[in-house]
């Protein structure tokens, strides 16, 4: 497959972010931070590829070290909100606000094979089981749809009625789905994977992103409103902190095998913090408000949405946290 064109991918160093970057890449129609949420980030296993989705329903995927797009097409009627590879690498899966599934395989450049209408309104958070075999879907329909996978086909769907579904987070091993909503009160929820009952449900306000630690011994969440949840997922009890940004906060995600959490803020930082503590270790400056972020599940690759449009690829070992003095 041939390179993206040259204009789609810029090296900057300094001018764009804090002066690390490994790779820059525009997002063109990327979306108004005042309307709409961020696309998520996706990197395959193997951390070669980072995948997003655009506001013109474009789902996009670039080989990282080759600095060239591999893949490219207005997919979705409508955004496209999330990208999610399989667990083997061997699909990515989208999801938009059309309220429909695409399947592409990996190794046969992308080529899209399945596609499902789960639902009218949107979808917007799916999420893989670690087998691979199940994924999971929720939206503006407030339903979580399970659905067997690679056949793509719905097997159960819990009517959870606790507002729009923002972020999903799985702990089978506990038998435990975690879902953030848009639920003024009560917007962080943990169900019962097994019969779809609503086990707990947190005073949390309107939770946009959530995240496992990387021992699975808490599930951290944000709220628009400044506001850092971090909940037992033992006794369920959940500590909180207030104005963890000076603005609004925009996602969270936990670094991979560390008790590092890092969070996106339209203050214009990624703030690194102990997941134990919840304090603040680092923090990285940057020139536009941050809207979205990603890590590689292979500790390489962190990826970062400004609000300008820019999308930063830094390696991880450059990061503050990294560097011996």
């Amino acid at each position: 497959m041939k390179p993206i064109i040259p204009c789609l991918l810029l090296f900057f160093f300094g001018s764009i972010g804090y002066g690390q970057e490994e790779l820059v890449i525009t997002a063109s129609r990327w979306c108004n931070p005042l309307f709409d949420e961020f696309a998520d980030f996706s990197f395959s296993p193997d951390g070669k590829y980072v995948a997003f989705g655009q506001e013109d329903g474009k789902v996009r995927v670039v080989d990282i070290e080759a600095k060239s797009e591999v893949f490219g097409q207005v997919v979705h009627k409508k955004q496209s909100v999330t990208v999610r590879f399989s667990p083997d690498g061997k699909h990515m899966v989208s999801c938009g606000k059309d309220g429909r599934l695409y399947v592409f395989d990996v190794e046969k450049d992308f080529r899209q094979v399945k596609s499902l209408q789960v639902s009218e309104k949107a979808i917007r958070a799916i999420e893989f089981s670690p087998e691979g075999d199940r994924l999971y879907a929720g939206g503006n329909d407030e339903i979580l749809w399970v659905l067997d996978f690679p056949a793509l086909e719905i097997t159960e769907s819990f009517n959870l009625r606790k507002g729009n579904i923002h972020s999903i987070v799985l702990q089978l091993d506990k038998d435990l789905i975690w879902v953030g909503t848009s639920r003024v009160l009560g917007g962080l929820i943990v169900v019962d994977a097994k019969s779809g009952t609503v086990k707990r449900d947190f005073m949390a306000t309107n939770v946009i992103d959530l995240d496992l630690s990387s021992d699975g011994m808490y599930v951290l969440a944000v709220s628009f409103d400044r506001v850092l949840f971090r909940v037992n997922t033992t006794s369920f009890s959940m500590d909180t902190r207030k104005k963890f940004h000076s603005k609004a906060t925009n996602n969270l995600r936990v670094l991979p095998n560390t008790a590092i959490f890092a969070t996106t803020s339209n203050d214009k930082t990624v703030r690194f913090s102990n997941v134990n503590t919840l304090e603040q270790q680092h923090s990285i400056p940057l020139p536009k408000g941050v809207m979205n972020l990603g890590f590689s599940s292979n500790q390489q690759w962190m990826a970062i949405a400004l609000s300008n449009g820019y999308i930063l690829i830094y390696n991880i070992a450059e990061l503050p946290f990294n560097k011996k003095d």
